[in-house]
């Protein structure tokens, strides 16, 4: 690769944009939408968008010069002269968008190309580590990759999109905002899980979140379009899957893990294991480098370009860690909860982010979580669009309760579900079991 290669870019472009901002100043909210200084190649095209930009509709040839001289910059951005000449240079209001576009594009260009660069040294230094080069690269290629105009809808355009989708709603009498869970008892409650947002299952060690959110998955995978991929920081993805194929085929757990299979399962197990086979869209996915925040971020925009997506699923958030340096643990947990919230904002999809709760819970008589419980919350509680609970009196106790403490668009509630441990599965139970639970109530579930 030549080193005398002049980047990319326009100059007549730019000087068409500058020229229609000088002339037609209402145009320059407009092009803030489309381009930033900094997407110029010119440095004195840049000083000047930067003073368009600063004045707005007051942009004039008088303004904009005594603007220039105030930061010192009129001799860097050309002088009077140049100015002036870009006020008599052709322009239109109507042809912003068209060399924006062209501008926006060579200033991609030219971010890849540095990119690429900086790659390509990081790979000469001897004691580089391989995968965080190849997470930094992929990090940075995907921003420029998503990072476009702003996009921002107009009161019609987001009142169209609100009132198609009541529409849709009411002739499919459809009242789901996203995937359903699989669970009628929590679906009532929940309608779905918004694209878009970020859902926090939380619970004691050994409750079954896992389980919970592996039923989950399955049930998203085989019902909705779209890749599904669980992320499991504990666990492996080899033992996800022998829960799975509990869960699908009703043969307890245990004795798959022995081979006990007994003749009159191996036709069930063999429908299973070849529906699992054929599943393109349920991900298990084991690999200690989606421990570390920025990976997972990085791995989950990179698929969402190329495939849809129906759901993300982390498992848990307390083994994550970031590269961005924060004085304390909260901290660090804070930054991973805004940056997950973030990311399912990005790739539009329902974020299932797994909780571990603090010890304090164990100190009080029924031990059922609170949000006060959440383990190293950070903001956490700020950033989660639904927060949910899942309790039971003892372990091995099949019935559970399921309760959300925090729900944006839907409240807070509570139902109860069966936990068939032995095959990993949960299923629907009828509410006249609540009497199980209430002694359990009235010492603390409104804390």
């Amino acid at each position: 690769m030549s080193i005398n290669k002049v980047p990319p870019h326009d100059l007549d472009a730019e000087i068409a944009i500058l020229s229609g901002m000088l002339n037609h100043p209402d145009n320059t909210f407009q092009v803030m939408q489309e381009i930033q200084p900094d997407d110029l190649y010119r440095e004195a095209h840049i000083e000047i968008c930067r003073a368009f930009f600063a004045l707005k509709k007051d942009s004039n040839l008088i303004s904009i010069k005594d603007y220039l001289t105030r930061k010192g910059q009129l001799e860097q951005a050309g002088g009077l002269d140049y100015l002036m000449s870009l006020a008599t240079a052709s322009s239109t209001s109507a042809g912003y968008k068209y060399y924006c576009g062209i501008v926006k594009d060579l200033s991609r260009k030219r971010q890849i190309i540095l990119q690429c660069t900086a790659t390509a040294e990081a790979c000469y230094q001897p004691h580089q580590d391989t995968k965080e080069i190849l997470a930094d690269h992929k990090s940075q290629i995907t921003g420029i990759q998503s990072s476009q105009s702003w996009d921002i809808k107009s009161n019609a355009v987001l009142i169209n999109e609100v009132f198609k989708e009541i529409e849709r709603r009411s002739e499919e009498e459809d009242p789901y905002i996203g995937p359903k869970v699989g669970l009628e008892n929590i679906d009532r409650h929940l309608r779905g899980l918004r694209p878009g947002t970020v859902t926090v299952l939380a619970a004691e060690s050994g409750v079954g979140k896992s389980a919970l959110a592996l039923n989950i998955c399955d049930y998203i995978a085989r019902h909705y379009p779209g890749r599904a991929p669980y992320f499991t920081l504990e666990s492996t993805d080899t033992l996800l899957m022998y829960r799975r194929l509990a869960a699908r085929s009703g043969i307890a757990l245990t004795r798959l893990n022995l081979g006990k299979i007994y003749n009159n399962e191996w036709p069930d197990l063999t429908t299973e294991l070849q529906a699992i086979s054929a599943d393109n869209n349920m991900m298990l996915i084991e690999n200690s480098a989606f421990s570390i925040l920025e990976n997972l971020v990085s791995f989950v925009e990179g698929i969402s370009f190329d495939n849809p997506l129906s759901i993300v699923i982390i498992d848990y958030m307390q083994l994550m860690s970031s590269r961005s340096r924060q004085n304390t643990r909260h901290h660090e947990i804070s930054y991973i909860s805004r940056e997950i919230a973030q990311l399912a904002k990005k790739v539009k999809v329902p974020i299932l982010l797994l909780s571990q709760v603090g010890k304090d819970v164990e100190k009080r008589g029924n031990r059922r979580p609170m949000l006060s419980d959440l383990k190293e919350s950070g903001d956490i509680r700020n950033d989660a669009h639904n927060i949910i609970f899942m309790y039971r009196k003892s372990e091995g106790e099949p019935l559970m309760e399921i309760y959300s403490k925090k729900g944006k668009d839907v409240g807070t509630w509570r139902t109860m579900v069966n936990f068939e441990q032995k095959i990993m599965r949960f299923k629907d139970v009828d509410d006249d079991n609540w009497n199980y639970f209430e002694d359990d109530k009235d010492r603390g579930f409104d804390g």
